[in-house]
Parts: structure tokens; sequence; C-alpha cells
């Protein structure tokens, strides 16, 4: 979308050797710039399993604080618009008010000091959710493991993504998912037993998607096997044999 950096992209991704694109959605939007599809190998993001895995929801509740009771969504992305926090805020003001759903939404990541951030604390007080929306920051790996853990549902309204690390360590810890068709999201959030997916910028689906959540029981195993081959081994593996073969076609 830059005017400057756009021509300097698409020269640069043309006359490369290679092209590693982390998604489908990435790859696409590459070809139809005027890179050619051979050019481009999709090589997915991984996950490490050794973390993040399905655990006790109640031990990670009482850890976080969090009494059983409560109904809790988590999200996990850098305080920025490309996230959709505005939209996510927006939904749970439908959730709270137009439904009188008791949900608390926790916004992990960082960039809490930014103008933007400033923003959506703004709208947080307007819509009156003051007791229902926190921004925690960023937190290390470990504490993100226990929110998901803790969570009825993982959620993100992303405009744009590529291969999101966060909805694939969410799927690995076997919560649900409820974002949006960004990216290759719908690639791996494929059916309705590992989440739900909404067009980027609408609140009023995203809220319907997060009740439709909160409603059934969910099979943390089920999910997170989902996602059992995305291993950052596999990942690495497939990077280093395609730098090989693509060096081995130009040596002299």
């Amino acid at each position: 979308r830059d005017p400057v950096m756009r021509p300097r992209l698409v020269h640069t991704l043309q006359n490369a050797t290679g092209v590693v694109a982390v998604s489908q959605f990435l790859r696409d939007e590459a070809v139809k710039a005027g890179v050619e599809a051979k050019q481009i190998r999709v090589i997915a993001n991984g996950v490490d399993h050794e973390l993040y895995s399905p655990g006790s929801r109640i031990e990670s509740r009482q850890r976080l604080g969090i009494p059983e009771s409560q109904r809790l969504a988590v999200c996990v992305g850098t305080l920025k618009p490309v996230k959709g926090h505005d939209v996510l805020i927006q939904a749970m003001s439908s959730l709270v008010h137009d439904q009188g759903i008791p949900l608390k939404l926790v916004c992990i990541g960082g960039n809490l000091r930014s103008r933007w951030a400033e923003n959506l604390s703004r709208l947080v007080v307007r819509l009156g959710l003051s007791e229902n929306v926190v921004f925690a920051g960023a937190r290390p790996p470990e504490s993100v493991v226990d929110w998901l853990r803790a969570a009825d549902m993982f959620t993100l309204a992303s405009q744009r993504e590529g291969c999101c690390n966060a909805v694939l360590e969410a799927l690995a810890t076997g919560t649900h998912v409820v974002a949006t068709r960004a990216g290759d999201n719908a690639s791996f959030v494929n059916c309705d037993t590992l989440g739900h997916l909404v067009r980027p910028g609408d609140s009023e689906a995203l809220a319907d998607a997060l009740a439709k959540s909160l409603e059934a029981n969910h099979d943390a195993r089920a999910i997170a096997d989902s996602v059992a081959s995305c291993t950052w081994d596999r990942t690495a593996d497939e990077v280093c044999d395609y730098f090989c073969s693509k060096l081995s076609a130009t040596s002299p």
C-alpha cells in the first residue's frame, strides 16, 4: 500500500533467487504485485508445543486469581490499529450491554504507552466497559500460556495477518479461537470445533461469534491436535531444504 516502498519491494522480490512467504495469503499478494508464482515457497510458522499445550484450567485460574465462574476471553497482540482492538471492544459492548453476557476481556500485548493505546482506553471508558476490559501489557510466554488455558476462548480482530503466531499458539494450547478471516487464519481455524471466523471490521459478527463460542463445550485436546504438525523443527527443515535447492540450482 505504500507508494514509495511498493516498487522497491516488488523489484527485490522479482530479482531474488527465491522467496519464502509465511502464508498463502502473502504469496498471493506478491503474485498479484507481479512476482512469479514459481519463485515463492509458502512455509508456515511453527509452534513451541513444549510450552503451548493444554493444561489445567482450574490451576491456571488459581495462579491468575480468576474466579472459576468468570467468563473470560483473552486477546494476544500488540496494541496497534492493525490488530483491531477497537473492533473487539465494540463487540464487547454489544455482548455486555445488549446481550447481558458478563464477559471479561484481557488484552495481552505491548505498546501500552502509545497514542493508540490511549485511544483504546478512552473507548473502553466511553462504552462503560471499565470493569470488563483489561490491558495487561506484554507478558512472558509462560504467563501467556496460563492466560490461554484459563480462557473460555482466544480472540483477535486483526485487519491483516500473514501466518498468525497468536492463533497457532492458542490452538496448540487447546483454546477455542474467535478471529477474523485475515491472512491464513482460515487454513487453521477450518471448522466450528476449532473456532469461528468473521470478516475484519465487523463488530456485530464478532460479538455473535464470541457468544456462540461461550455456549459450546470445547475439546482442548482435539483443538491442540489440529496443529500438532506445526512445529518449528518442520519449519526450519523446510527453509533449509528450500535454501539448499536454490543454492544448488545457481551454483556454477
